[in-house]
């Protein structure tokens, strides 16, 4: 399964939704639905995993704030041109 990431430049990884061969129902459509952040209403970057096969790893704590920080820092750096930073 791909991995689809909604990444707002104030706050990286807003949303992530594990994409499946099929759906019931109506599929996810992140970029209409996540196309700004929830927390401060910026435009956010849709950002799709190269291969499906890739795995992908998250933190689990909510308290680590440097590495939140630097996940910030690195979309920033990453998508600069999207966030016309």
């Amino acid at each position: 399964m791909s991995k689809v990431r909604a990444i707002c430049p104030n706050h990286g990884i807003v949303y992530e939704i594990e994409m499946a061969c099929m759906w019931l129902g109506r599929p996810p459509m992140p970029e209409i639905e996540y196309a700004y952040c929830p927390k401060c209403g910026a435009k956010t970057v849709i950002e799709r995993d190269p291969e499906p096969d890739i795995k992908s790893w998250c933190y689990v704590q909510n308290n680590d704030n440097d590495y939140k920080d630097s996940e910030i820092k690195y979309y920033r750096k990453k998508y600069k041109r999207e966030f016309d930073l």
